[in-house]
């Protein structure tokens, strides 16, 4: 968290505009939203994606607009957050080569790092302490915002049950991976058809 700090405080004295700035934007984005703190994440991604744009290094913008739809939706805002995924699936679409499959993968990796996260504390019956339960609250709030970005309402519902009642994790787990399951699997099957279909 430290050396986060550290750059964040370096990229706002200085600002520089080239793209190993936009990748810094983008990962202090990503280690925000992991933290859960939404609003910083979403500014930082924002920076991202607009020095992206600026140093000609679209391909930066792509999963960093992945990640502010994510901050988005954590933070309520859907429209919003849908909007942005297809303009990104749009600009990944105009980039070819593989953009499109590229942030369907960012946004299954994630989802199934946040699975596995889950899966390590599952199993332990209700007796969670309440660091546990801030933990599975936190990434099931997560599952359940980036789920509904991509319009997977099950998954999201699902997520969301979780996120309100954390001690129902080996109950609701079964549900929330056969859901996760059969979507990341169309989501694949559909990024591999436009791929190919570019």
């Amino acid at each position: 968290e430290s050396l986060a700090r550290e750059r964040w405080r370096a990229l706002e004295e200085l600002d520089p505009e080239d793209e190993t700035s936009a990748f810094g934007c983008f990962a202090i984005g990503e280690a925000e939203e992991w933290r859960g703190n939404y609003v910083q994440a979403q500014r930082w991604e924002e920076r991202a994606i607009a020095l992206s744009h600026k140093v000609g290094r679209l391909e930066y913008a792509i999963p960093a607009t992945w990640f502010l739809a994510k901050s988005l939706c954590c933070q309520g805002e859907y429209a919003s957050a849908s909007q942005l995924l297809r303009e990104d699936l749009e600009l990944a679409e105009r980039l070819g080569d593989g953009f499109t499959q590229t942030s369907v993968e960012i946004f299954t990796t994630e989802i199934n790092q946040r699975l596995s996260a889950l899966a390590a504390v599952s199993g332990g019956g209700a007796s969670f302490a309440d660091q546990q339960s801030e933990h599975v609250a936190r990434e099931a709030h997560a599952i359940k915002g980036a789920a509904a970005s991509y319009g997977l309402s099950a998954l999201s519902a699902s997520a969301a049950a979780l996120e309100a009642d954390p001690a129902r994790l080996d109950e609701i787990m079964p549900d929330l991976s056969g859901l996760w399951s059969r979507a990341s699997a169309a989501l694949e099957s559909w990024a591999a058809q436009r791929n190919r279909a570019g």
